[in-house]
């Protein structure tokens, strides 16, 4: 079984796996058609990335993350950097990743707890292929961010909330100039004191994908 597929600069990149007998497994494919494949297997106490997870890679350099659907705050992130047949735990991430994807320069988005209770989302940056990452401080959001997509250099898309079971709430936010700055095109708030009505809090939205700069889809359902 395979549950993701992403394409970046050196083709396309699906992972997915047997959970029952925890094993995972990287496709890649330069044109879509012929592909290869890697597999590992990792003991019952062992780390690698597991059903729900999302991977962008780019030749042999991979990063995959939770999926909000699967884990609601997110999850522990891997890296591979042989194609992966051998996965890493990343250590020195602080927050858990809940989704990721790799432009055609070679530069890594995803998203993230953000640093404070004032920002609890947030788009990271990583310049090294998922070694190290940083913050755009711009896309600082006040609930969850679970989605980031880029058309281009410039111009993404981030979105995020909660599942209704969870109080709720959504938010869409966009850039133009490769996440400088970012302006929220959308807000439900979650159910709180200040907003008790649980029918006014909408269902988080769990993904987004951009056709253009200027059109896309967002889907929701974050626990189905």
């Amino acid at each position: 079984p395979m549950w993701s597929i992403s394409r970046g600069p050196s083709g396309y990149a699906a992972l997915g796996g047997n959970v029952t007998e925890t094993k995972v497994v990287t496709a890649t494919s330069r044109d879509g058609i012929h592909w290869g494949l890697e597999a590992e297997r990792f003991s019952h106490h062992g780390q690698g990335p597991t059903f729900g997870y999302q991977l962008a890679m780019d030749g042999e350099v991979g990063v995959a993350a939770a999926r909000p659907n699967r884990f609601p705050d997110g999850g522990d992130s891997y890296r591979t950097t042989d194609g992966g047949r051998n996965w890493q735990k990343d250590r020195g991430w602080r927050f858990d990743m809940t989704g990721v994807q790799v432009l055609t320069d070679g530069t890594m988005l995803t998203t993230a707890k953000g640093p404070s209770r004032h920002c609890l989302g947030e788009v990271y940056r990583s310049e090294d292929l998922g070694r190290t990452w940083s913050g755009l401080p711009g896309s600082c959001s006040r609930i969850a961010l679970n989605a980031v997509d880029f058309t281009d250099l410039s111009d993404g898309v981030a979105v995020g909330g909660y599942a209704d079971k969870f109080a709720g709430g959504r938010v869409v936010e966009s850039t133009d100039d490769g996440g400088r700055t970012w302006q929220v095109t959308r807000y439900s708030p979650p159910v709180s004191a200040n907003n008790p009505d649980p029918a006014a809090a909408k269902e988080g939205f769990s993904s987004v994908q951009m056709v253009s700069g200027h059109s896309g889809f967002i889907f929701d359902d974050l626990c189905v």
